[in-house]
């Protein structure tokens, strides 16, 4: 028996507890300027109980930001993420954007932004494919699954026959509509899904989303494969009548925005946009054309 709450504090920024009966696990931390929100909202779900693990899915600042917060309010837990997540923590240039991006949310949402903090980010349990994390009651096994970024996990909870997957599978706002998330390439994360279908969970548990209901587990890997084959031929499509990368992202955005509206701010849609369409070409044979 187990359930998993919301302790979110804002749109954009979801994370979730994961309770059993002897077990407290943080699946990723949200945004770093509303993480005092977020540990208050932990800790009334907790009730008065410690927090045992944070399992990051991956290094982006709304997934990982908040993991200093919940470090400083539970200095007991251990923050797991993948190695390439902690190298990433490693690199000023990655946490200057992550302030960055952080700072940027905040404004847009009335928020006091809190960028020093991040600069406190780590790991402390850096995994690879194939690891295992142990609780009293609980085998949770990593898997990773490249695609949306190079550190992308996700994580097998054995007694549970559920997988929290990363976003490489995709964001969905409103279920059964799915929003590819590849950067790093189409290939990998077709193989990512693939990975993730086989291993047959009864569950599954997406980033931004919670829970899916049972009888929808196989569908939604059936939708995260169309989605990121469409994605792949909406970028060849416009390649081929010419488009350069500008129009392209502009295409990208005109099919695919909707679907993160108030899960995604605009710049980092374009971020990632502007990222995965030369990765998409380059996996096509295709050589990109410049803005005129």
């Amino acid at each position: 028996m187990y359930t998993i709450d919301p302790v979110g504090a804002v749109v954009g920024g979801e994370c979730y507890l994961l309770t059993t009966k002897r077990s407290t696990v943080l699946l990723d931390t949200g945004f770093n300027f509303c993480a005092d929100t977020m540990v208050d909202n932990l800790r009334a779900a907790l009730g008065g109980r410690n927090l045992d693990l944070v399992l990051l899915s991956h290094s982006h600042y709304d997934h990982a930001a908040g993991s200093v917060a919940v470090r400083d309010a539970f200095p007991q837990t251990r923050v797991v993420a993948a190695k390439h997540a902690q190298a990433v923590f490693t690199k000023p240039n990655a946490i200057s954007l992550m302030q960055s991006l952080d700072a940027g949310v905040a404004e847009e949402k009335g928020w006091t932004p809190q960028d020093k903090r991040i600069r406190r980010l780590a790991v402390d349990v850096a995994v690879e494919d194939g690891d295992v994390v142990r609780l009293d009651d609980l085998t949770i096994r990593t898997v990773a699954t490249p695609g949306h970024t190079r550190c992308c996990t996700s994580y097998l909870f054995e007694e549970l026959d559920l997988v929290s997957c990363s976003e490489t599978l995709g964001v969905i706002t409103e279920y059964p509509n799915v929003a590819p998330c590849l950067i790093i390439g189409a290939r990998p994360t077709l193989d990512s899904i693939q990975r993730s279908r086989a291993l047959r969970p009864r569950r599954v548990f997406v980033s931004h989303h919670g829970v899916l209901p049972d009888a929808d587990t196989e569908q939604f890997f059936d939708i995260a494969e169309r989605v990121t084959r469409e994605a792949v031929e909406l970028v060849a499509s416009a390649h081929e009548r010419g488009c350069s990368h500008d129009e392209i992202v502009v295409a990208f955005m005109d099919r695919f925005f909707e679907a993160f509206k108030g899960v995604q701010p605009m710049r980092a849609f374009l971020i990632n946009t502007q990222a995965l369409i030369p990765r998409i070409l380059d996996e096509l044979g295709l050589a990109p054309r410049r803005s005129a």
